[in-house]
């Protein structure tokens, strides 16, 4: 079982950082979510075969490559002094679709080095901040300008060692959305109240009709840290 509130797998009476399985990912792991709802969401395969959404600080290494791999996302893990390190979910949904398609299949020449973008590395201090996140309106601006009024829930991360903001999220569906988000990977630009807009990414829809956003460089809300470091710096 992994315990959310120091991101450490309980097994028995030991408890573990990161779990390493050494043969590929079947039967219920008990992690942030049920194995079976998991599976639903974001997709049969895991990640390359290694990681899946849902299961963070879990991995499965089979061989040399993959232990590459990991050895690598672990000492992203360290450099950023964080605890936590997972699959973002539309990276694991949209993968495992590939799959499907017989589009993708894991290789060993994908899984040397990680693009790190594609994992969430928090701590547990940064996720007891209640204003990290944001649950409200949003507006989507078409490449042609057209606006579209959705639902979102964004999460934006300040990255210390590249000196950038991350974030991602998922749009409510709507059909106003479904008549916007027509291809994989479409450009938009995001408003959230007065702000100004962010250039964003429609990743590709969820199985319930929303879809799952990205971006980078600027946050679409206000992030306290960088205000504060802001404030810090005048």
């Amino acid at each position: 079982m992994f315990d959310a509130a120091t991101d450490r797998w309980l097994t028995g009476d030991v408890a573990a950082r990161v779990l390493i399985d050494t043969t590929p990912q079947t039967g219920a792991r008990t992690g942030l979510l049920d194995d079976d709802v998991a599976r639903a969401r974001f997709g049969a395969h895991p990640y390359l075969g290694l990681a899946r959404h849902g299961f963070p600080n879990h991995f499965t290494v089979t061989d040399e490559d993959a232990a590459r791999y990991v050895s690598a996302c672990l000492d992203a893990l360290r450099d950023r002094a964080c605890t936590r390190v997972e699959v973002k979910p539309h990276v694991q949904s949209q993968y495992s679709r590939q799959v499907d398609a017989g589009i993708a299949r894991p290789g060993r020449k994908a899984r040397r080095t990680p693009d790190l973008a594609e994992y969430e590395f928090t701590s547990a201090r940064d996720r007891d901040e209640d204003d990290e996140d944001y649950r409200g309106p949003a507006v989507l601006i078409a490449a042609d300008g057209t606006e579209t009024d959705v639902q979102v829930h964004l999460l934006a991360l300040y990255q210390p060692v590249d000196n950038m903001v991350r974030w991602s999220g998922r749009i409510q569906p709507s059909q106003e959305l479904a008549r916007l988000h027509r291809d994989v990977n479409q450009p938009v630009q995001i408003r959230i109240d007065d702000r100004p807009p962010v250039p964003a990414i429609l990743v590709d829809h969820d199985p319930w009709g929303g879809s799952h956003i990205v971006g980078e460089g600027l946050s679409p809300y206000p992030l306290p840290l960088l205000a504060e470091l802001a404030r810090l710096d005048g």
